[in-house]
């Protein structure tokens, strides 16, 4: 089977380019008899250096800061491109299909956030997501969902009944999420990102969703009355669009807490080579009093599995995929209710009680996760789409 893989993503790898980073390196682990064309950018090429016969990268000329642009050569260039290279089977990972690919066709549908939380994009932006995510649904020989929260999300908001058949394949854990005891290592990341003393910490990408604002007003509430001084540390791009970064800023501004949060930036927390740089994350997990998630939606939510198993305690959303995720291993609170997150905040800071049970809840359930093991799910996928397809 000659299998092809929309691999094109924006900005550095975080979050679904994460997933996508890690999917093409795992499969390429668990199998070398099939033939793989990964498509993507000059720009991704240092994120997907796999050199393996049975993997051929198709480097396309693309600006990638134009979403317009991409939704163009989605539906126009590549469906020639899968011709061209005689593909099989086609994988795209984030939502939409070329609609007219003359393939088999397998979309992973990774959230429904189009649909929840309309009024944060545009109208030209959510209209188009919206009916070319239905239209993809309609076309595609095979769907996966990344939790049965999204899927269960997918049969409400995409009408989809139950005539259609949706996998869901869990994400994984990088093995560079893990404890880490070497203080002098964590001790150094902290220096490289400015950071002194104890912290907690939010990794990603500070989209509306993440709800750092209710956040910052919640850390206000708690941070005058601990025993020791404590830094809330953003590691995530803050420059690039759809952030909140103005509602975040203005919630520092208001509460007077310039010289309590600290902006790292974007941290390194892809590790598929192993090298000190990627360790970034992994480090700055270990090093931090706790990380704090308490998004408004999600359609999986990584960071929250990393943290625990770099036995840091977590404070989630009370939101049905965090439970899913994290089970009973973490600080649950309601995202909506700052008082409740202040509550969470202490009590994930100075319980000390609760911190051991959900760190050692946490460091077990993360044993679940493996990306080896969903790359071999959707590989046995593709498999049965392209069986099933062959037979219609």
């Amino acid at each position: 089977m000659r299998i092809g893989i929309n691999a094109l993503f924006r900005f550095k790898p975080t979050g679904v380019a994460n997933y996508i980073c890690n999917l093409v390196y795992h499969l390429s682990e668990v199998d070398r008899k099939n033939e793989y064309f990964i498509i993507t950018a000059e720009e991704n090429k240092q994120y997907l250096n796999i050199e393996q016969s049975n993997f051929k990268h198709i480097y396309c000329k693309l600006f990638l800061e134009s979403p317009a642009y991409r939704r163009v050569w989605e539906q126009i260039v590549l469906p020639g491109l899968i011709g061209a290279h005689n593909i099989d089977l086609l994988h795209c990972p984030m939502n939409i299909l070329p609609l007219f690919a003359d393939c088999a066709k397998v979309v992973t549908l990774i959230d429904t956030q189009y649909f929840q939380n309309p009024d944060h994009f545009s109208f030209l932006r959510r209209n188009y997501l919206k009916h070319m995510m239905r239209m993809s649904l309609s076309k595609a020989n095979g769907v996966i969902t990344i939790s049965e929260a999204v899927k269960e999300e997918v049969r409400k908001c995409l009408q989809n009944g139950d005539h259609r058949d949706v996998k869901v394949i869990h994400f994984g854990l990088d093995p560079c999420f893990r404890v880490i005891d070497d203080l002098d290592k964590i001790e150094g990341v902290k220096q490289k990102y400015g950071i002194k003393g104890k912290y907690m910490l939010f990794p990603g990408y500070p989209h509306y969703r993440k709800n750092i604002p209710r956040l910052i007003a919640a850390f206000k509430e708690v941070v005058d009355v601990l025993a020791e001084p404590l830094t809330f540390v953003i590691a995530g791009e803050m420059g690039t669009d759809d952030t909140d970064v103005e509602a975040i800023h203005h919630a520092i501004d208001t509460h007077a807490l310039h010289s309590r949060v600290l902006f790292a930036g974007y941290v390194p927390g892809i590790c598929l080579r192993g090298g000190e740089e990627e360790l970034s994350m992994a480090l700055l997990m270990n090093g931090a009093e706790l990380m704090v998630y308490p998004s408004l939606y999600e359609g999986f939510g990584l960071p929250v599995l990393e943290a625990m198993a770099c036995g840091t305690p977590a404070l989630v959303s009370d939101i049905p995929v965090m439970r899913e995720v994290a089970g009973d291993a973490a600080v649950f609170v309601n995202p909506y209710d700052v008082s409740d997150i202040a509550r969470g905040l202490r009590e994930g800071l100075t319980d000390a009680a609760l911190r051991a049970e959900v760190t050692r809840k946490g460091l077990e359930r993360s044993k679940d996760f493996r990306w080896v093991t969903h790359a071999e799910q959707t590989l046995d996928y593709y498999e049965l789409v392209f069986r099933n397809a062959e037979r219609n």
